[in-house]
């Protein structure tokens, strides 16, 4: 015959080891539901972040294609005069209207900066920058050449060492915008 002392223990044993499980089992879920929704909050921002890259090199896209010239050009002259200028120059438009004033597709920043160093004073510089890029972009232009060579050759460098926008990923950025 079975000791009834005995059961008692077993089965207050055993309902302590449910209720220990249960407990355990409680703790979990929690922890897999905030695990659940942290993944949730980051997968909001990372897509959210990768929206606005696709956004900004959409617009650069349209930028370079409205231009005339490539989008990794495009970037690079874009970083270039800003970090060269204290205004902002549209990039675009000094592109077209370089082009359309002297018929090449793009324009060595260097060697202008160069070529500004050596005129006489800044009405000088303004005149040949309005030459070059037009009225609307030649003053701010006279002032990212007048930096000087130097200035430019390390904007230059430092663009190129931040990372220029990839050709195809902003195609992409367009399809995506257009889907």
């Amino acid at each position: 015959m079975a000791n009834p002392v005995v059961g008692v223990e077993l089965r207050a044993q055993t309902d302590g080891f449910i209720r220990g499980i249960k407990a355990a089992t409680g703790v979990a879920g929690a922890a897999l539901a905030a695990f659940a929704a942290a993944g949730t909050v980051a997968v909001a921002k990372t897509t959210a972040e990768v929206l606005k890259l696709s956004d900004e090199l959409n617009s650069l896209a349209k930028q370079a294609q409205r231009a005339g010239t490539s989008v990794r050009e495009f970037d690079r002259m874009n970083k270039a005069l800003g970090l060269l200028s204290e205004t902002g120059i549209d990039t675009a438009l000094a592109f077209q209207e370089f082009q359309a004033r002297t018929g090449e597709a793009t324009f060595d920043l260097v060697a202008l900066s160069e070529e500004f160093a050596n005129l006489d004073g800044q009405a000088e510089r303004t005149e040949r920058a309005i030459e070059l890029f037009g009225a609307r972009v030649g003053r701010d232009m006279a002032g990212a050449l007048s930096e000087g060579a130097d200035a430019a050759r390390e904007a230059l460098v430092a663009v190129e060492a931040q990372g220029l926008a990839n050709e195809q990923a902003a195609v992409h950025a367009e399809q995506l915008a257009d889907a």
